[in-house]
């Protein structure tokens, strides 16, 4: 198994790797996860996982980078040392090219997003645009494999490039364990609360703006921004700028507090660009926010604008004041939207979802036909 990150970084690619993973063993079979080396604070191991680390340095996105230069040197050797059955590559947000390419076992594509030109608006660091631009394109010489997806957006958006007539796409949704996330619908608290990684590609620099009206308009509302990431010295200074005076920065959390924060919040809100799926939203909709998100790839998925949360354009702070003005100046708005995001929570089971996985690896396994029916 393939991965950019560490695979129990806490997001969402990261969760679905590890949990196939554990899933893995528990059924008795062999993994060794090839991947760069984690930060102190991301550390963790498994008894009966291999890892096999590439060693990086810096943040996510200079860790990302150096994987992808520096895993192709070692890669051949990995992979005649453990000789695998199945080759799964998890490329978030480009394939590990080398594992398409070197030996010869049955090969498996996990596909949480397909970016093409919104590379260059999502992504932050400027190799990482154009190795996501460019590495899409480059699935169009992927020839008879299985590529399995996190969501139908991505299925949809891959057949846009992957040849179809040679690989083999299977959509299969992700999801979270709704059961895990307290329900609680605070309507009356006025508190809105966005977490998320901050990065270019979630925009929290439009909820700042959208925010400013927000403020004027309900001056005993409160908006905790939740997360790290390379944009949270620029939003801090934004929300400077903008003399905005009910906002905190929370930094990074965890999975304690983002508990603690969600049960908190009556409104969850995250104006992102694009999503494979978006969990984030899932969570909030669990613990009994009414998220408001953007009309996007993923997002749309499971959020039906006035029925289980609202959906506002991307890129539009007005749009998204006036929905959470809305929603802050009337509480039965919140309960009956945060009620039915409940429902459509519990809809997307992380477990079998991954159950669902584990299966087709094994099928392919045992059949050792890539384009056995699932």
């Amino acid at each position: 198994m393939i991965n950019k990150r560490p695979p129990y970084r806490n997001t969402g690619a990261e969760k679905v790797l590890w949990g196939i993973a554990r899933k893995l063993v528990e059924a008795g079979h062999s993994v060794t996860i090839f991947c760069p080396t984690p930060a102190d604070r991301e550390s963790e191991t498994h008894p009966e996982i291999d890892f096999r680390y590439v060693s990086t340095g810096g943040g996510p996105d200079r860790s990302m980078i150096e994987f992808f230069l520096k895993g192709p040197r070692t890669y051949p050797s990995v992979y005649r040392d453990v000789s695998p059955d199945l080759v799964y590559d998890n490329p978030s947000p480009f394939p590990f090219h080398l594992a398409h390419l070197y030996g010869d076992a049955q090969r498996i594509t996990k596909l949480h997003g397909i970016y093409r030109r919104l590379a260059f608006s999502c992504k932050d660091h400027p190799l990482v645009k154009v190795g996501t631009a460019v590495g899409d394109e480059l699935y169009r010489l992927f020839r008879g494999e299985v590529i399995t997806t996190n969501s139908l957006s991505t299925a949809h958006r891959a057949r846009q490039v992957f040849t179809t007539d040679s690989n083999r796409i299977i959509a299969n949704p992700i999801g979270i364990d709704a059961a895990e996330y307290t329900f609680s619908i605070r309507s009356d608290e006025k508190h809105v609360l966005s977490l998320s990684e901050l990065r270019t590609r979630k925009q929290i620099n439009v909820l700042l703006r959208a925010w400013k009206y927000v403020e004027s308009a309900h001056p005993d509302a409160r908006l905790t921004v939740a997360g790290d990431g390379q944009q949270r010295d620029s939003l801090e200074r934004l929300a400077t700028d903008l003399d905005l005076e009910t906002v905190t920065f929370e930094g990074w959390v965890t999975e304690e507090r983002k508990h603690e924060l969600l049960a908190s919040a009556a409104i969850y809100a995250l104006p992102t660009l694009y999503e494979g799926f978006g969990l984030a939203n899932l969570e909030a909709m669990a613990s009994g926010c009414a998220v408001v998100s953007t009309d996007t790839w993923g997002v749309r998925d499971y959020l039906r604008d006035g029925e289980n949360g609202r959906l506002v354009p991307t890129k539009d702070p007005p749009a998204l004041a006036t929905v959470i003005d809305s929603l802050l100046s009337e509480p039965a708005q919140i309960e009956r939207l945060a009620t039915a995001g409940r429902e459509t929570a519990a809809e997307y089971s992380m477990a079998e979802s991954i159950t669902r996985e584990v299966r087709l690896l094994e099928q392919i396994h045992e059949d050792g036909d890539m384009f056995a029916e699932a």
